[in-house]
């Protein structure tokens, strides 16, 4: 956890340690790792953390912005890899991430199979809810699948002139 009255800085470190992590209860002896965060502040004013490598973590944040506010639960996201991300659009939290490499031969949904290491999302009213959640699709595809290196893929949702991109 960092803080910064400005986006370039200077950094501070309020906890001195990480807010969350593998010993953290709702995260201990069932997540690989507890990183690539995904932080939002919903319409009325809650914040919102999302973590996991292997799986996924969601959290509400305290008012302070530095603890967490209640239990951690999980987002059951098919073939999780990584790269944690939240938006709440329109009265709907959007989760994003990584799908792993795996072949995808068990995909446990009624949905098209997504591809290798592509970005998806799930979507959600009540994110403390685990059973809320729903798999909606892929919608960035693996850099492999364009003729570039294969890799992992990060990204972010964002507004711009009335858009989410």
């Amino acid at each position: 956890m960092l803080t910064s009255t400005s986006p370039i800085g200077p950094w501070s470190s309020p906890l001195n340690h990480s807010l969350v992590d593998t010993n953290t209860p709702g995260i201990a002896g069932e997540c690989k790792a507890a990183f690539d965060p995904g932080v939002v502040i919903d319409d009325k004013g809650k914040g919102w953390l999302t973590v996991g490598g292997g799986c996924a973590r969601i959290m509400r944040l305290g008012k302070d912005m530095i603890s967490v506010d209640g239990p951690i639960k999980p987002i059951r996201a098919p073939h999780h890899f990584e790269a944690n991300e939240l938006n709440y659009i329109n009265g709907t939290y959007v989760y994003t991430y990584n799908i792993d490499w795996q072949d995808f031969s068990d995909w446990p949904l009624p949905t098209e199979k997504p591809t290798t290491c592509c970005m998806s999302y799930m979507t959600s009213k009540t994110p403390l809810v685990t059973k809320s959640w729903k798999y909606q699709h892929n919608y960035m595809k693996n850099p492999g699948d364009y003729g570039f290196d294969y890799s992992n893929n990060h990204t972010h949702l964002h507004k711009f002139r009335g858009k989410w991109y």
